[in-house]
């Protein structure tokens, strides 16, 4: 069981609150608040607390160097409107005067605490590190959960060295990622949905649900790999030639199972040449094609499908949805599991894009969660580092 926010006792207290504010931004706006958004019940519940808050987080890959092209300063002024906070920045997390930053903190102020990727001993998860860290403060909070597949400083170190606690929004992932992790009591039938462009951040969920779930759908640049695997032309689309033999391997260990995996059988194409874009079957695909989505007749398999799950568990689009032509896949897809009367699990970075972009509401699925490949890990019934440490001794 987690150790959460609601067993601290004391007040007043320096807490070091590791958020995941490695928000997608273009141009000096945020694109997406969804992880921001998360973390304001936290930051609400340690203020009523009288709690003294640095937030600790990363923004890109700085690759352990200073970057100011990647610095959270740029953040401050979103913090401020979205949280209802008074936000002060602060550039080194190591300087001795941060102890005093903390006690002259007024009510209704944090502190934000530049990018812990500038340094190399973060993701060396350095215990030395993680140390001098620790010595300005009373208490860890970790309400990074995107993050908690990882074994960095911040989040696991740490732990290790202050009495620990997990924030609102990582309890309320575990709470109900638990009901479909493997092992676990879902409400059957199960229906797995897979997106996207990579096989290796998918297949290991893939396995893991053969025999667990009744149908494996997939989709995305994802299902052109497996279409190789098969002999089947898919023209210039974008596919993945390292992966095509472990395709393979999962094809035939599915006609072992209980599960069904279902292909798309049409797509939204594109010819490179021509420009021009056709709803094609298949066999109908020619050299110069590019396949950028579902097409209409998958769309109906899939949907007649959904319609009979209890359970439904989605994670990266069907297509390339950031293009108006070839939304329909992901976006109709979307409109399916909210109509339904299963469970819905969503996650993944460009899955929350989608859905904004889209128009969905949250409140229109079970639960939409703010880590893609902490979710993936997690419903592989592998354990996660970060999380491990939050657990109740």
């Amino acid at each position: 069981m987690l150790n959460t926010v609601k067993n601290i006792k004391e007040k007043n207290l320096k807490v070091l609150l590791r958020a995941d504010l490695n928000l997608p931004l273009h141009e000096g706006k945020i694109l997406d608040y969804t992880r921001l958004d998360a973390l304001k019940p936290t930051i609400n519940y340690l203020l009523n607390q009288n709690q003294k808050i640095a937030i600790c987080s990363h923004l890109g890959r700085p690759k352990g160097e200073k970057n100011l092209k990647l610095s959270l300063k740029i953040l401050i002024p979103f913090l401020e409107k979205r949280l209802g906070v008074k936000v002060k920045f602060f550039e080194d997390i190591l300087s001795e005067n941060l102890d005093n930053e903390l006690m002259l903190l007024q009510q209704n102020e944090i502190i934000l605490l530049e990018n812990i990727r500038f340094y190399k001993e973060e993701k060396e998860n350095s215990n030395e590190f993680a140390q001098k860290i620790s010595s300005q403060f009373d208490i860890f909070v970790n309400d990074a959960f995107g993050v908690s597949h990882r074994s960095h400083a911040s989040n696991v170190a740490v732990a290790q060295l202050l009495p620990s606690y997990a924030g609102l929004l990582m309890e309320n992932e575990i709470k109900n990622l638990e009901k479909i992790r493997i092992g676990t009591a879902s409400k059957t039938p199960l229906t797995l949905i897979v997106g996207g462009a990579k096989m290796k951040t998918k297949t290991p969920v893939i396995k893991e649900y053969l025999d667990h779930a009744k149908n494996i759908l997939i989709g995305g640049a994802l299902a052109n790999t497996f279409l190789k695997a098969q002999n089947i032309d898919v023209g210039k689309s974008l596919f993945e030639k390292e992966e095509i033999k472990e395709a393979k391997k999962i094809l035939d260990l599915a006609k072992m199972s209980k599960t069904k995996i279902i292909l798309p059988v049409d797509f939204v194409t594109q010819n490179t040449e021509t420009k021009e874009i056709l709803n094609k079957t298949i066999q109908e695909i020619k050299s110069q094609d590019c396949i950028y989505d579902i097409g209409g007749n998958t769309i109906e398999v899939y949907d007649k499908i959904i319609k009979k799950s209890k359970t439904i568990i989605f994670n990266g689009p069907l297509g390339l949805y950031v293009e108006k032509e070839f939304e329909k896949g992901t976006k109709e897809i979307f409109k399916s599991i909210k109509d339904s009367k299963a469970e819905s699990f969503l996650g993944g970075g460009d899955t929350v894009d989608a859905l904004h972009d889209y128009n969905f509401e949250f409140s229109d699925f079970t639960h939409v969660s703010t880590g893609g490949g902490a979710m993936l890990t997690y419903l592989e019934g592998k354990k996660l580092p970060a999380v491990q440490v939050l657990l109740k001794k």
